[in-house]
């Protein structure tokens, strides 16, 4: 079957009419990307577990349940936290305090637990300098995942992957399919005129995760790893405006640079997904026509060049600026 999330965003993107594509600014910046240096990224850090086992498995999963939604959209402040002498601010925050609370003993791998978890033991997990915004979504989402941890993967994370064939997709038994399937707040789907689009943002993250770090060490975690799309969040898009690649129709650029909220499932809001999506797929092909056949790239190597751009310095050399992302309240990203 495979994944759908390319095929279900096209009817987004073929008539738009709040984002457009711009083919030359497309080209340009594939151009510039094919002339640097690329490397997997292998997702380390202080607030993830040092090893490649069942503990990192369970680690990335969980913290990618309830990956979504660091700024407050009121005051928009960031939420952030202290852990071992130093700070993380926005998802980096967010799995600091995951990483700190387990290694205190909390149990958040055991679908037992997480299926009752105490609201006072997340409000404990997630102190910091405000309050984390939709902090009752992650509770029931937390609880939902432990409940069905418990009912058809004994209760552990990494399980999941162990049924999975090595596969993202296998006919519905594969990593991604068992994601959206099994676990209702990973299925990032709108019905669109009676047609199912796919983003699937949350699910793609934890693959690519997941793969890059095993990939490290020389394991080979999903053999159609090939099969996954850019995880189109707020940064990508963004970033694809600021480079002159997504045009946004003079109205939505308004509301979004006044820092106005964009409804999730709105029409602004898909084509922003949609063309991200779009444009990535678009970039890979090209990059990878001017590279030699063993220097190619794939989706992780573009998303993360496309997120980390502005924090790498690339865009103050080109003269780029950057301007604010959209908000939408969502658990999907």
């Amino acid at each position: 079957m495979g994944n759908k999330v390319l095929e279900s965003t096209k009817v987004l993107v073929d008539n738009p009419s709040f984002v457009k594509i711009n083919d030359f600014k497309l080209e340009e910046m594939a151009n510039h990307f094919a002339n640097q240096k690329w490397s997997l990224p292998s997702y380390e850090s202080p607030v993830y577990p040092g090893c490649v086992g069942d503990d990192l498995v369970d680690f990335f999963i969980l913290i990618n349940t309830i990956n979504f939604a660091f700024k407050d959209f009121e005051t928009k402040k960031k939420y952030g936290t202290e852990f071992d002498g130093q700070y993380y601010r926005g998802a980096m925050g967010m799995f600091a305090s995951l990483k700190k609370s387990f290694d205190e003993g909390l149990p958040l791998f055991d679908g037992a637990y997480l299926s009752d978890m105490p609201r006072d033991d997340l409000k404990k997990v997630f102190t910091g300098n405000i309050p984390i915004p939709m902090f009752e979504e992650r509770l029931d989402i937390l609880r939902q995942v432990g409940s069905t941890l418990h009912e058809l993967y004994d209760d552990s994370f990494h399980n999941i992957l162990d049924a999975s064939n090595n596969r993202l997709f296998d006919d519905g038994n594969g990593f991604i399919e068992r994601l959206i399937g099994d676990f209702p707040s990973f299925d990032d789907s709108v019905n669109y005129d009676g047609q199912i689009i796919r983003f699937d943002k949350r699910a793609q993250l934890v693959s690519a995760m997941l793969y890059g770090r095993f990939k490290k060490y020389n394991m080979e975690l999903f053999e159609d790893i090939d099969e996954l799309n850019v995880m189109a969040d707020y940064i990508l898009p963004q970033t694809l405006r600021d480079m002159g690649i997504l045009e946004y129709e003079s109205s939505l650029a308004e509301r979004i640079d006044r820092e106005e909220i964009i409804l999730a499932s709105s029409l602004e809001e898909m084509e922003l997904r949609a063309s991200t999506i779009h444009v990535a797929h678009r970039m890979i092909e090209q990059v990878n026509y001017r590279m030699p056949d063993d220097k190619k790239i794939n989706v992780i190597h573009m998303d993360n060049a496309l997120w980390s751009f502005f924090r790498s310095g690339k865009a103050e050399e080109l003269g780029l600026k950057k301007t604010p992302h959209h908000l939408t309240p969502t658990i999907y990203y």
